[in-house]
């Protein structure tokens, strides 16, 4: 702290900034702040910049500003050019605004951080005040009126020059997006892959970002109508179908922020049916992610293009007129029979050939037996026929049911009760019992291209308990 002489009791003081890390070519950073403790007319400041204890010049720094309590550009009180520096002072003068806060800023050259321009440090040399008679006060110690302040008092930040952005793509093996196999109902949204980017130094600026992708028979455009990419949980770029091949998804022009952040692609789908143009897509996945023409957003300096290739962390998803809803209604914890209901999500789908509904026909159940000690037959019907009932026993743990011939066709509105039971297991045998997540596979009778669907959903149905 610092007494202004002529004016008692005020005083300045240094505003506690932390150390930062810029990039070169980074602009308006802050690099010192000070506070005086009576509104004044400050009219004249200077500074020092100094590169590894020499005097900064217009080769290291393109210009300083001094703004009034925050940095906008009403608030702006002048501006050095680092060409003008003066043995690296830059000198304010002038300045007809009151305030008590005052900020420093400083914009580098694009200068190679390598080349001796590192660390950067600026100190405050002088402050002149005018007061309420117009005569110059300053802020300088008792022994000293001259506006040169007893001894420079330097920032209590420090910055750190680095080079330009550097960026990588990894997979994330942990991303909920990509722990299953799934099913996207045709007309509605899903998200299909997830991984990490990592970018140091500085955001990065994107002329390009493409998605490969492989699968059965693979036209994304009879599909996909646009996607989306993620940022986090945020949306941050949407393409249109201009940008979809038959296996590319393409996002233009993207900035992406400085650390570690999680890019999640979207798809948002056509519907399928009479007179639409969506069709079924099956087991596709992503393969490669690719940017392009990148730069440093703050230096401009080009960076390598990143990509991920062979990607193993993708899971398959298909574009389907119809998915399956299966939940519980007994398990064998409180019953000798487990039932599970089986119902329809049609959306906006209909029959190839009309406006009909969806028509699914149920082909075969699977079921998970792993850890039973019971190995007998198991009996399975529809609840609401028992006169039809089907018998069979598990081989390695897996339990298959034929129910072709069971009432097992849905539409849209119907729901059906399969139920399930081992036939007289002795009192000590232990009976595990789960319907498989891919479980159900069924058809759909009247759309093209969709039989020996499965119904992948979240995860094995438990039946035991």
């Amino acid at each position: 702290m610092f007494s202004l002489g002529a004016c008692g009791g005020t005083s300045l003081t240094l505003t506690q900034l932390d150390d930062k890390s810029v990039p070169r070519g980074a602009d308006n950073i802050l690099t010192l702040g000070f506070k005086v403790d009576e509104a004044s007319l400050v009219n004249a400041v200077q500074v020092h910049i100094y590169t590894e204890s020499e005097d900064a010049t217009g080769n290291q720094i393109n210009e300083v500003r001094l703004y009034r309590g925050s940095r906008s550009p009403d608030n702006l009180l002048g501006s050095v050019l680092g060409i003008s520096l003066q043995n690296g002072i830059a000198t304010f003068e002038n300045i007809t605004k009151t305030g008590t806060d005052y900020l420093v800023h400083v914009s580098f050259m694009n200068t190679d951080p390598e080349s001796g321009f590192n660390p950067v440090e600026t100190s405050l040399v002088s402050v002149s005040a005018l007061n309420e008679k117009g005569e110059v006060i300053y802020y300088s110690g008792d022994k000293n009126k001259d506006g040169i302040l007893d001894k420079e008092i330097f920032s209590s930040r420090i910055v750190t020059i680095t080079d330009s952005g550097v960026a990588s793509l990894t997979e994330d093996i942990h991303s909920p997006v990509n722990k299953n196999i799934k099913n996207i109902l045709a007309g509605t949204s899903g998200k299909v892959f997830s991984n990490n980017i990592e970018i140091v130094n500085e955001d990065i600026l994107s002329s390009g970002l493409i998605y490969t992708f492989e699968g059965e028979n693979l036209d994304l455009r009879a599909s996909i109508s646009s996607a989306t990419l993620y940022l986090g949980d945020t949306p941050i770029a949407i393409t249109d179908f201009s940008n979809i091949g038959p296996n590319t998804i393409t996002f233009n022009f993207l900035t992406i922020p400085e650390g570690i952040n999680n890019l999640t692609i979207g798809l948002n789908t056509e519907t399928i049916g009479y007179q639409k143009i969506g069709h079924t897509l099956r087991n596709a996945k992503v393969t490669g992610m690719a940017f392009t023409g990148i730069i440093g957003a703050v230096s401009r300096e080009p960076i390598a293009d990143i990509e991920l290739n062979n990607i193993i962390s993708s899971k398959a998803f298909s574009v389907v007129p119809a998915t399956i809803n299966v939940w519980a209604n007994a398990t064998l914890d409180s019953s000798d029979t487990a039932e599970i209901n089986i119902s329809l999500n049609v959306g906006n789908n209909t029959s190839s050939s009309s406006n009909a509904s969806v028509e699914v026909q149920i082909s075969t159940l699977l079921f998970n037996t792993t850890g039973s000690s019971y190995d007998g037959k198991y009996e399975l019907f529809n609840a609401f026929d028992t006169s039809n009932i089907l018998e069979n026993w598990p081989i390695v743990g897996v339990l298959n049911f034929d129910v072709t011939s069971l009432n097992s066709t849905l539409q849209s509105a119907d729901f059906e009760t399969f139920g399930i039971r081992p036939t007289n297991p002795l009192v000590d045998d232990t009976v595990n019992l789960a319907l498989y997540s891919d479980g159900i596979k069924y058809d759909v009778l009247n759309v093209d291209n969709s039989f020996g669907l499965s119904s992948h959903i979240a995860a094995d149905l438990p039946l035991d308990k």
